[in-house]
């Protein structure tokens, strides 16, 4: 294979995989505490799931990532599983994604106070994850290109834009800091629930990066290169993020930030100080709303595909992969855009929207992660029962360090997953707790125990045709 990919290359693939603007908000609402949770994401989480993907992926370059990994180690039922998990996550992250672009359409319309009303959030998010999910039923897509272009406009832009504003206001405008940096405030107060739980939405902001792995065999002198890229592409992440994040709790204090319409209003806030008028705010909310809708446009069909394509024949009921005339597995897509319903329909019953956006950011992460665990254990098996496998990259060439990573990286995913059971300060009353515990605990048990479920009919009906 042609080493093609050089250092530079894979620090920009890692940054573009991973950097997203609305993290930025939902970290800022925990305040100075954000800046030492962001590190502990980056190099407990990124770093060791950078690492082991590589290795996997320079060992296995096969197509289907995770999926091909966790096969070679336990079977094509845990690869599935992989696949399955992978698929089930997206429903939960895209009425969440949604729910951050819909409180930004109300600054395209000029009525901010929407943001914060269920009345037109959950409507709005239904109605457009329906009509995206009909037009993709034709195999319309948007194209690569928009979805390229929409993530320069909604994130790159606005991103350099808060930075620049945000220390413009402070250090050029001498306006005072919103938030106290002290170095007690600088620590986070883990007897606090709502910082505990941070960490599982924070690590779920780095993660994706299996994504650039699979291209670990064209990198020029891959021992070398990978770890200096990938520690590169660490600091340089989690950097911007906190630097993002610093700029908006410059504007705002924690307590008047909401994790989806803080970045909204951290905009309007800097709009204001500097005397930058309303259009300033309306073109900044445009650019996030029209590259979210393209980019989930496009996004919506590669879980689904990919979720069919990996696993073998017979697995799902011909009901939900059989194609229309234009290729499109159309029960399918409307299967997922009833589950998305379903979840957004009881988000009714949380107390405000930014309670609905929390939840389902950690709910995400939480399904997010089990593969995660999945992919750790996969490589501690394959380095400990096939020792003499031809690994083009290594963690480590010493065993004990390359098992010694693994084990942070899995550790860290089994204490975020168990972090995301704890509510956040939010949620005030019994009810509303147990609301919350149902939403997590049900849903991530559900999709689990669902999975295993199709897989083992899948088993008997083999068994039966022998």
């Amino acid at each position: 294979m042609k080493k093609t990919i050089g250092f530079w290359d894979l620090v920009f693939m890692n940054i573009a995989a991973l950097f997203g603007v609305r993290w930025m908000a939902v970290a800022a609402g925990y305040g100075a505490g954000s800046i030492f949770m962001w590190l502990l994401a980056a190099f407990l989480f990124f770093v060791p799931s950078a690492l082991v993907a590589s290795e996997l992926a320079a060992t296995y370059p096969r197509q289907g990532g995770m999926f091909i990994w966790v096969k070679e180690a336990y079977g094509e039922k845990w690869g599935y599983m992989v696949s399955w998990l992978n698929w089930t996550a997206k429903i939960f992250w895209y009425p969440g994604y949604l729910t951050f672009i819909t409180v930004s359409s109300a600054y395209v319309i000029g009525k901010p106070e929407l943001a914060e009303n269920k009345l037109f959030v959950i409507p709005m998010v239904l109605g457009v994850f329906w009509f995206i999910t009909i037009v993709n039923l034709k195999g319309l897509s948007l194209g690569k290109w928009f979805s390229n272009i929409g993530g320069l406009l909604g994130s790159i832009v606005p991103s350099v834009l808060l930075i620049g504003l945000g220390f413009a206001s402070v250090f050029i405008y001498k306006n005072p800091i919103a938030t106290s940096y002290t170095l007690s405030n600088l620590i986070p107060d883990f007897r606090d629930s709502s910082n505990i739980s941070m960490l599982s939405s924070l690590m779920f902001a780095m993660a994706g990066v299996e994504t650039t792995a699979a291209f670990a065999g064209e990198v020029k002198d891959a021992q070398k290169i990978f770890p200096r890229a990938i520690f590169t592409s660490a600091a340089l992440v989690a950097g911007l993020y906190i630097i993002g994040t610093m700029s908006i709790t410059f504007m705002m204090t924690p307590d008047k930030i909401g994790a989806a319409s803080g970045l909204m209003e951290a905009f309007r806030l800097i709009a204001q100080t500097l005397g930058i008028g309303e259009w300033f705010i309306k073109f900044i909310a445009v650019l996030v709303v029209v590259s979210g809708f393209g980019g989930l446009s496009v996004y919506l069909m590669s879980p689904t595909t990919m979720l069919f394509e990996s696993v073998k024949q017979g697995v799902f009921p011909e009901f939900l992969t059989k194609e229309n005339k234009y290729g499109v597995p159309q029960n399918a897509l409307i299967v997922q855009a009833i589950g998305v319903s379903i979840i957004m329909l009881l988000m009714v019953l949380l107390p405000s929207v930014n309670a609905i956006y929390s939840i389902l950011v950690t709910m995400t992460a939480l399904t997010s992660l089990i593969p995660y665990v999945l992919l750790y254990v996969s490589f501690l098996s394959l380095r400990k029962n096939r020792p003499n496998e031809e690994r083009p990259f290594k963690v480590s060439k010493n065993p004990s360090v390359a098992k010694t990573v693994a084990i942070v990286g899995l550790l860290c995913c089994l204490l975020g997953m168990a972090l995301a059971f704890i509510p956040s300060d939010e949620y005030s009353t019994i009810t509303q707790k147990l609301i919350y515990e149902i939403e997590i605990i049900g849903g991530g048990f559900f999709v689990s125990w669902l999975g295993i479920l199709i897989w083992n009919r899948y088993e008997k009906k083999l068994t039966k045709s022998i």
